[in-house]
């Protein structure tokens, strides 16, 4: 029988735009994205070692939360874990980096007056706010409604915003704030989170100072930037050579001639109830007898360009040489 797609699940920002100033942004953003294994050096073998590891752990960690019981089995697939991007924050710029994730809002990143020892570690250092003289706190009554836009916010005895966001490796807590971020093609002044608890798994963060949501809500990257589409190409997880995988966002996301035929699919209405709005969803199209193709995954996703249209409310994507983009 022929192979048929099958679309699962996918994950898009919204348009929304609460940016609060921008400064190079009308291009769009472009950023290097580089895997989290690349960082340590690891060779093909060890890779597909802590791909398969990371698999069970995730299979473990769904039957528990479950309770699943008796004699359950399920396959074991290459899960690629996450993808890192470096970017630049406040006035003397600070590095920082985060990992993308698509199924989340917020962009925060660990801080250093407030941390302690209540933070993840983290490779490079932790952003100090009070060296910063871009750095704006956002209040619980902003006229923006920056504090609202968050799933879970509370009022501060001093009028600040506290904020927490949770995931399925833990929650993060902290104030909100305003900052502007360079990245390495465009820039922005953004809302974002300066945490003060981290309660995420050991090792989840994989070094990371932090995270960029790209997910449907107003406090998105995709959404304060106004912009209208994203994209991104994911280079070989196990033969990438060193080569880098990039996210465009903006004016900078389109699909490349040079690249294959281009397929486009329709999303489908989301759920209005939060944290399900965060979310963008394709139609099941089809379940195929001995086997399926599916752009669902990291793992499935390389050395393809995935193009998140939210003006036409679709996904496209097509085969394209990556390390070329």
């Amino acid at each position: 029988m022929a192979r048929t797609l099958v679309l699962l699940l996918v994950l898009l920002c919204s348009s929304a735009s609460l940016v609060t100033s921008s400064t190079s942004a009308g291009a769009g953003l472009r950023m290097k994205l580089t895997h989290v294994d690349d960082k340590a050096g690891y060779t093909t073998e060890e890779r597909v070692r802590r791909a398969v590891a990371l698999s069970r752990e995730r299979l473990a960690s769904m039957q528990q939360q479950r309770g699943a019981v008796g004699d359950v089995s399920a396959p074991v697939h290459l899960a690629t874990r996450q993808y890192i991007a470096e970017y630049l924050i406040g006035d003397p710029p600070q590095r920082a980096d985060a990992l993308i994730d698509t199924g989340s809002n917020l962009i925060w990143t660990q801080c250093a007056t407030t941390c302690l020892k209540a933070c993840a570690k983290q490779d490079l250092p932790y952003y100090n706010l009070s060296s910063s003289a871009s750095f704006a706190p956002v209040s619980c009554a902003d006229s923006a409604k920056l504090c609202a836009a968050n799933g879970v916010h509370l009022c501060g005895l001093d009028g600040s915003c506290t904020f927490i966001a949770s995931y399925g490796a833990g929650s993060v807590i902290g104030s909100l704030g305003t900052e502007a971020f360079t990245f390495q093609s465009g820039a922005a002044r953004l809302a974002f989170g300066c945490v003060s608890l981290t309660q995420i798994a050991k090792g989840a963060l994989n070094g990371a100072s932090g995270l960029i949501g790209l997910g449907r809500g107003r406090l998105s990257l995709v959404s304060q930037t106004g912009a209208t589409k994203f994209s991104y190409c994911l280079t070989p997880y196990l033969r990438n050579h060193g080569a880098s995988s990039h996210l465009f966002v903006g004016a900078s996301a389109s699909l490349s001639g040079a690249g294959g035929a281009v397929t486009s699919i329709p999303f489908v209405k989301s759920p209005k109830e939060y944290p399900y709005s965060t979310f963008y969803y394709l139609p099941l199209t089809g379940i195929s007898e001995g086997g399926y193709e599916s752009v669902i995954g990291n793992f499935q996703q390389q050395d393809l360009h995935l193009l998140y249209d939210i003006g036409k409310g679709e996904l496209s994507f097509q085969t394209a040489d990556c390390s070329a983009l």
